[in-house]
Order: C-alpha cells, then sequence, then structure tokens
C-alpha cells in the first residue's frame, strides 16, 4: 500500500533484504529493519546464512540509495523494553505501523534429549516472547505474518526446539488472526536462492544439499503476497512439489541422521 510503513525483523538477513527490496518498488512506502546486529560492512551479520555471497550493509546502502526509506534498528526481538523503544521511534519517524514481517529466529540442531534449558530458551524466545511483544506493540499493523516452517508439518530430527518455537508461531495465529487484522504463520520450506531465516552457514549449506522443493525468492515473494491479498487461513503451507515429497525427505533426512549418530 502506497506510503506504509512495513516492519521486518530478521531484517538484515537475506529474505528479510529480499523482502524489503520488493516493498521499496512500492511508492512512498518506509521500511522498518530489525535484526540482532546492525550490519558491519563485512559478510552476513550474526545468525544470518550465506557469508561470502550475502552482504547486508551493500544492500541497505542499495536501497536506501533507490530512493525508499528505510530505518535500521539492532534489537533483539525477545528483548521485549528495547524493542518497545525501537517501534517508537519507527512510528515516530513514520506516522504509523502497517504491517509486520516476523521472520527472526534462532536455530539449535541439538537433538532434544541432549538440549539444555539455556539454549533451548534462545530458540523460544524470538518466536515466543517476540511475537508477543510484536502483536502488542503494533496494534495499528493490519497484518501480521509468522515465518513459520514447513519442518513443523514433517518433522525434522535434531530440531525439536526450533520446531516447538515455529508451532507456538502456527497457534497463535490460529488464535489471534480476526477479520478486521490478519495474523497468518507461513509454514515455509526453504528459500533456495537466499538463506536468511536463522541458520549458519554451514547448516543451510547442508540444507541446500538435503532439500529439493525449494522456493525461488520471486516464487516465495509471490506467494507472500498472494497470502496477503485472499488470505486462506491462519496457517498456510508453502511447498512447491507437495505435502508428500516434503514427508519423504523428512524421513529420509530423519534416517540418515539417526545412522549418524548411531556410529558416534
Amino acid at each position: 500500500m502506497p506510503g506504509g510503513t512495513y516492519v521486518i525483523t530478521g531484517g538484515f538477513g537475506a529474505i528479510g533484504l529480499a523482502l524489503a527490496r520488493r516493498i521499496a518498488e512500492v511508492p512512498d512506502t518506509s521500511i522498518v529493519l530489525i535484526g540482532r546486529n546492525l550490519p558491519d560492512g563485512g559478510g552476513a551479520p550474526d545468525g544470518a546464512a550465506g557469508a561470502g555471497r550475502h552482504r547486508p550493509a551493500e544492500e541497505l546502502a542499495r536501497l536506501r540509495a533507490s530512493g525508499a526509506k528505510v530505518l535500521a534498528f539492532a534489537c533483539d526481538v525477545a528483548d521485549r523494553p528495547l524493542l518497545a523503544e525501537v517501534i517508537g521511534k519507527a512510528r515516530a519517524e513514520t506516522g504509523r505501523i502497517d504491517g509486520v514481517l516476523h521472520l527472526a529466529g534462532v536455530v539449535d540442531d541439538t537433538r532434544l534429549h541432549l538440549l539444555a534449558p539455556e539454549p533451548a530458551g534462545r530458540v523460544l524466545a524470538p518466536k515466543t516472547g517476540g511475537t508477543l511483544a510484536l502483536d502488542e506493540l503494533c496494534p495499528d499493523a493490519r497484518f501480521l505474518v509468522l515465518f513459520s516452517s514447513v519442518q513443523n508439518l514433517s518433522g525434522a530430527y535434531g530440531h525439536g526446539a526450533y520446531i516447538a518455537a515455529n508451532r507456538f508461531l502456527d497457534s497463535y495465529a490460529a488464535a489471534a488472526d480476526t477479520a478486521a487484522r490478519q495474523v497468518v504463520a507461513i509454514n515455509w520450506t526453504l528459500w533456495g536462492e537466499v538463506f536468511g531465516m536463522a541458520a549458519p552457514p554451514a547448516e543451510t549449506e547442508a540444507a541446500r544439499g538435503a532439500v529439493r522443493g525449494w522456493l525461488a525468492t520471486a516464487e516465495g515473494i509471490a506467494a507472500l503476497e498472494r497470502i496477503l491479498v485472499h488470505r486462506p487461513g491462519p496457517q498456510v503451507a508453502v511447498c512447491p512439489d507437495g505435502y508428500e515429497a516434503q514427508l519423504h525427505r523428512a524421513g529420509s533426512r530423519a534416517a540418515a541422521a539417526r545412522e549418524r549418530a548411531a556410529r558416534t
């Protein structure tokens, strides 16, 4: 919507910046990018994938050079007081918040029976506390999009805390979505051209080899736009080659992971 202001958490990851570029094509929009660390001119920021290919500082500069109004903040979305300060500054600059895209997240691939409370909390916090804080702090937003994972539907060996965090998003959207305000959790497969949800480079390189049903960037953005326009429901899975193929891949990965664990 021309003249709108849109918040993107996990905003310095590759997917966040791809979405920002699309929003910047709409006249007179403002984009609020939030990440744990501001880009420093090097490769991928802490927690984002694709180091060596994804250079957020350069992409941020190009966004601003295009004429888009871009506000950038360092903030852990699970830190509610700091997030309130950031949202307040953004609202003071732009006058309103029209939509929120919540991408922020952390991955830990420790198997569930070995996972300690502290690392589990780090995985849960951005998805749980971050979602609650964003919803409370942005009541004027017409939509809140929660970036969940298709792994919630198929399972993923070694990602119990991550799946629990994303299932919170699915449940929250089901409870919070109303006719007046769209809240939707999208169970995404991997975006094959850009990796930027949360996983560090080694994990996303492994995922690239393991997953075949990935989305091209343009496909992911087009799917998001259709979901926002047509509102098919509070939870939507986006998996190009179908659910059965996703289940088959998940089963194959789990079997391989169990075999590796048995050898160690």
